[in-house]
């Protein structure tokens, strides 16, 4: 561990002299959090085999309250290869099925597709992947949300007859004969893994990262050499059917799980399969997973969550910012990304890849900081902590400052700043994580006036990490005059703990609830206002003097300060209310209804922070967008899918 340096905090009742203001916003306020967590796979099929004293330290290091505090893990459900392969995924990745070949048949081969039978008890092993399963029944106390997922479907249910892919990497790789005992395979894995353990299995992923071109099996004399992991690709139609198949089975299920899909590698694949999706397939899935690997379209994937009213996850993420221990790069890397995908997806969870790595592979790589500790996954059965050890990178410590001051049931809130978070805590504090990855120290005024209640006694306690763990400092100071100013040094994350700051300043709400507001396009600059004949929308130069660009916003729900929260759109001219008509899967007309009543004239407005919003139609599930990305006078205002276009997002002008 490395011991971080001393922060220079200045934490008064007043401005900070050419401070830059951050506000935080109360009255946008994300989900309930379901909290952090990880996928077990690789780092439990190794080191579920481990001594005790490793394993439970391992354990301990990612679930505990002095670790990493996660407390939702995705459990792998393995494919596995025939018996007659020998062994050429990495280490780790070979986790185990859970299908038994009786003795009867021999070894079976790749080329031995057909002997699967599901409701044979013979044909499964439901002791399989003990390592793994150590860690659930070792860590079942600390976890309270689980999910199962799949990389690939067993040998006998793929086209290739191997678990790494198919021969051509963007090749079918799931069976269409055999998708049913796909589906039977992952949803009896969860029942037994809910009644051998005592855990409640939440959701069901089919595939990971399915649409790409990751998973090739490739051979050399006939015998497979690569790729070196479990995997398959599946493409969008594929996917949905999956879906369907796993929320049919789970019909007779004892299981409550739900449906979570696509797992897609970035958003802007998730937004391909989407759409590929059939209207069913889409129905069957009840929460969307996504992976950040790639960070554009975050914000389309956010709503469409919300057009779908669907829980969001994103499901996983890692990577390498630094090639040593003790980089704070690291740190803030993760940092940083923890803090855009927060603020971009307003995700119900974030997840792991794998907060542990095989030293060895780090070090053949290059020395990447993958995970937050290495260690190798080559120990035996008499080694310790001594002889095989736990090394840690600053990543460890940047993620606790997240995943130990904001936990499962806070809520994350609006922030106007690009390397902040906040959230409401539980205990009715404040958490709030800076990122500062600059050369030099930072100065930054609070505003915290969009609080409904200061009281006399508030009071600010800071956390930081610059190139270790943390200092943590006691000498908390009062806030008046609704902010407070802080200076952090160079290259640090901090976390600041705010007592006796509450409720919502009900003038200051981000949508003042019944207030009149103009509205413009972000792309064209132009305002929207009833067409000509008033009967959809366009968009027309700004105006000042007329009512007709005028429009009342006010909550379907007035107490509701939920970022899923609905909202009507009223023209202050002719009295009517903006409504949504659906012409497709991914697209809609606007319309003007007489009342505000039903779905068709409910929105939601979704918005980073930085002043702008999309605004999605609950109806039609999609957003407002002008027509052809036009930006000409009368210009037409539909509705469409979310494609992170300029012209889909909107200001708002407070009039009155």
């Amino acid at each position: 561990m490395h011991v971080a340096t001393v922060l220079a905090l200045t934490l008064a009742g007043r401005q900070a002299t050419a401070a830059t203001v951050i506000s935080i916003d109360p009255s946008y306020q994300h989900p309930s959090f379901e909290g952090w967590g990880t996928s077990l796979a690789w780092l439990a099929n190794v080191i579920g085999g481990y001594p005790d004293v490793i394993r439970t330290e391992v354990a301990s290091l990612i679930f505990g309250s002095d670790g990493l505090n996660l407390n939702i893990a995705r459990y792998n459900i393995g494919g596995g290869n025939a018996p007659s392969v020998i062994n050429y995924l990495r280490p780790g990745g070979a986790v185990p099925g859970w299908w038994n070949v009786p003795m009867a048949l021999g070894v079976l081969t790749p080329a031995d597709k057909s002997w699967w039978n599901a409701s044979n008890l013979e044909h499964w092993n439901f002791d399989a992947d003990q390592n793994q399963r150590w860690f659930v029944e070792n860590i079942k106390a600390s976890v309270n949300v689980w999910e199962v997922f799949s990389n690939s479907p067993p040998w006998f249910q793929t086209v290739s007859g191997y678990v790494s892919g198919g021969f051509v990497a963007t090749d079918e790789q799931i069976r269409n004969d055999t998708l049913a005992d796909f589906a039977d395979y992952l949803v009896t894995v969860a029942e037994h893994l809910e009644q051998a353990h005592g855990i409640k299995v939440g959701s069901i992923e089919p595939v990971n990262e399915p649409n790409t071109n990751y998973w090739q099996t490739t051979l050399t004399n006939n015998i497979p050499t690569g790729g070196r992991q479990e995997g398959a690709h599946v493409g969008p139609a594929m996917q949905s059917a999956a879906a369907l198949a796993v929320a049919s089975r789970l019909l007779s299920s004892t299981s409550s799980a739900i449906v979570a899909s696509p797992d897609e590698t970035n958003p802007t694949t998730f937004l391909t399969d989407w759409v590929g999706y059939s209207v069913a397939g889409q129905a069957a899935v009840s929460k969307m997973n996504v992976h950040t690997y790639g960070t554009s379209n975050r914000m389309q994937v956010r709503d469409l969550s919300k057009g779908w009213a669907t829980a969001l996850w994103m499901s996983e993420v890692e990577g390498s910012w630094a090639t040593s221990y003790s980089d704070i790069q690291s740190a803030l890397g993760i940092g940083q990304h923890i803090i855009d995908d927060i603020r971009e997806l307003e995700p119900y969870a974030w997840v792991l890849w794998q907060p542990v790595e095989d030293y060895y592979n780090m070090i053949a790589e290059g020395n990447l900081q993958w995970g937050s500790m290495h260690i190798p996954f080559n120990c035996t059965a008499t080694d310790t902590l001594q002889t095989c050890p736990i090394h840690f990178n600053t990543k460890f410590y940047g993620i606790r400052h997240f995943t130990l001051f904001i936990v499962r049931d806070d809520n994350f809130i609006k922030s106007s700043d690009t390397s902040t978070i906040a959230a409401i805590k539980t205990d009715g504090r404040i958490a709030i994580v800076h990122i500062n990855n600059n050369n030099s120290t930072q100065s930054f005024n609070f505003d915290l006036s969009r609080f409904g209640s200061i009281s006399n006694n508030a009071s600010v306690v800071a956390v930081t990490s610059t190139t270790g763990s943390f200092v943590q400092y006691s000498n908390s100071a009062a806030i008046t005059s609704t902010h407070f100013a802080v200076s952090v040094p160079s290259y640090s994350i901090t976390t600041f703990l705010i007592s006796g700051v509450t409720g919502v300043n009900q003038s200051l709400t981000h949508i003042i609830d019944g207030s009149v507001y103009s509205i413009q396009g972000v792309q064209s600059g132009k305002s929207i206002a009833p067409s000509s004949d008033g009967t959809t929308l366009d968009i027309f130069t700004n105006d000042s003097t007329t009512t007709t660009q005028r429009w009342i916003i006010g909550k379907v729900n007035s107490s509701d300060y939920s970022s899923r929260g609905k909202y009507t759109i009223k023209n202050v001219s002719t009295g009517k209310w903006l409504a949504g008509s659906s012409t497709s899967a991914t697209s809609g007309t606007t319309v003007f209804q007489s009342s505000d009543a039903g779905d068709a004239a409910a929105w939601v407005f979704s918005t980073s922070g930085d002043g702008t919003y999309t605004i999605i139609n609950v109806a039609v599930k999609v957003v407002l967008d002008v027509s052809g990305q036009s930006t000409a006078y009368g210009a037409p205002v539909g509705l469409w899918q979310p494609n992170g276009g300029t012209n889909q997002f909107w200001t708002l002008s407070l009039v009155s």
